[in-house]
């Protein structure tokens, strides 16, 4: 069972994603952070949104509110989201459900000072 396109507004949610996306992008956040898919060997599919924040209580009431069959598992480091699912379908209609809701929101993270080599050492990999 799929989550139903209904919740949250659009055909596979790439609408959602897509506007968050383009929210989030202000000359700065986009050269360092940003949204990943990729399939894994499980398998399955993991959806990752770097330099973003994390509404814990709203995360929590609206993964319950998923049915069990389609429930991603959702893990959360400082400002990365993990979404991984069987399905690349429900996958991405839980990350735009997370985003519609306004579980993830925009991390304000300060631009790296001059000559921070971590920064530019994430950047180009």
């Amino acid at each position: 069972m799929s989550v139903k396109p209904s919740m949250i507004g659009g055909d596979c949610g790439i609408e959602v994603i897509q506007r968050w996306y383009d929210s989030q992008c202000d000359g700065y956040w986009e050269n360092f952070y940003g949204i990943s898919v990729v399939s894994t060997d499980n398998p399955g599919w993991l959806a990752t949104l770097s330099g973003c924040s994390v509404q814990g209580d709203l995360l929590s009431e609206t993964m319950q509110s998923l049915p069990v069959s389609v429930r991603p598992t959702v893990s959360v480091e400082d400002t990365t989201v993990h979404v991984f699912s069987t399905n690349l379908n429900d996958c991405l209609q839980s990350v735009a459900m997370l985003l519609g809701k306004r579980v993830l929101g925009h991390k304000k993270i300060s631009p790296p000072r001059q000559g921070d080599d971590s920064i530019q050492k994430k950047r180009h990999g």
